[in-house]
Order: structure tokens, then C-alpha cells, then sequence
């Protein structure tokens, strides 16, 4: 079941830097938060019901979840992922803009960001299902459209996506392409450039 009641700061998803308190921009009179059951929400818009502010991307019909973002050293930005932060209490719904639970394992993959940069410590839409913008490493594996995208092990530009599916060498073993799977790129791909990548259902799935 994906929830469609939701508050709105701004009708555009990815406009701002993230709200103050769960659909607040700031507090209430009385500073506390009126909407804490939306955090975690999910919401399933099509093309046409979507609404996005266009100076900071398109957004295309798809599933988005409303989480709270945090970093130490990756702020949260458009087309970079954001991972689950499985060191706080799962009714939180804290995401981070670092790769978890390490830069060469980046496998607790939560979503794709769709604001031009998020605030640390403040609630914000993700996408985790649909067409997505996503941001490529500045080194790939390869530009071919149709192949699989996946989370960068140790990416140059942290957070960012692979195109082409590579097996790396962890201190946990090798990783598949399936564990760091995010989704099918559409078109061509050229490294440090958003591209249009289809996402995958496990995203919607990883976290209720």
C-alpha cells in the first residue's frame, strides 16, 4: 500500500533544502512536530500528477518516500544516493549521504536524491522507484545503455553510480553486481553527467 496523504511545504518535491520538522518548514508555536506519521510516507505519482521545480531537474512518475537525511562528509545532492543508517531506531527513517556500511561494500542502498543538496538533519523527499536522474562516478565501467546501474564501490565522487556491472574486491569477498543493483540505464552514459536510469523494485521494498 503506498500512502497519498501527505503535507506539502512546497507542492514541488525536490524544491528547498529539506524541511525543519516533518512537513513543516519550521517549528509550531509550541516547537513540536504536527506530522510525525508522515516520516517514512510513500507516495506513487505518474508523469502527469507530478509536480517538481524545473531549475532543479525533471522528476518522472515514480514511487518517493519522505526520510530523514543526515551525512558526515557526503552532503545529500540531486542524483546521488542516499543509504539506510542502520546505527538509529528504524522508525526514524534516517538516511545518509555516506556510503553504507562502507564506501567498498555500499550495499544498504535507500534511495535517489532529488533536491539540488539536502540540509543535514532535515526531512526530505527521496525517489525509490520510476525513471530516476542519477549521477555517475566520474569513472565508469562502461557508457552502453541497457546495462545494469549500481552503487560505486569506492567511488571517486562519493555516492555516485556505476553503469555496467563489475565485481570488485572487498575485505567481505567479491560483490556481485546484484548486491549494489539500483537499476537499467536508458540511454548512453558519460561519466560525470545525470543520466536517466529505470530503478529497480527491490528500492521500495528494502525499508516499510
Amino acid at each position: 500500500m503506498i500512502s497519498q496523504i501527505d503535507r506539502l511545504v512546497d507542492a514541488r518535491l525536490n524544491a528547498g533544502t529539506g524541511d525543519a520538522l516533518p512537513g513543516q518548514s519550521v517549528a509550531s508555536g509550541t516547537g513540536a512536530a504536527q506530522y510525525l506519521g508522515q516520516i517514512g510516507a510513500k507516495v506513487a505519482l505518474g508523469p502527469v500528477e507530478i509536480r517538481y521545480n524545473s531549475a532543479v531537474g525533471t522528476l518522472f512518475g515514480g514511487i518517493y518516500q519522505y526520510v530523514f537525511m543526515k551525512y558526515t562528509t557526503t552532503q545529500p545532492a540531486r542524483g546521488q544516493l542516499v543509504f539506510w543508517d542502520v546505527s538509529v531506531g528504524e522508525a526514524t527513517y534516517t538516511v545518509n549521504g555516506d556510503a553504507k556500511p562502507t564506501t567498498a561494500i555500499p550495499t544498504l542502498i535507500a534511495g535517489v536524491v532529488i533536491n539540488a543538496t539536502v540540509v543535514q538533519g532535515t526531512y526530505a523527499w527521496m525517489q525509490i522507484g520510476g525513471r530516476a536522474s542519477v549521477l555517475p562516478d566520474s569513472s565508469i565501467t562502461a557508457t552502453t545503455a541497457g546495462d545494469g546501474v549500481t552503487a560505486k564501490i569506492s567511488a571517486t565522487v562519493p555516492s555516485t553510480v556505476d553503469n555496467g556491472t563489475a565485481l570488485a574486491a572487498t575485505t567481505a569477498g567479491a560483490i556481485a553486481g546484484v548486491d549494489t543493483l539500483i537499476g537499467i540505464s536508458e540511454a548512453t552514459v558519460a561519466a560525470s553527467t545525470i543520466f536517466v536510469c529505470q530503478l529497480n523494485n527491490t528500492l521500495a521494498f528494502r525499508r516499510i
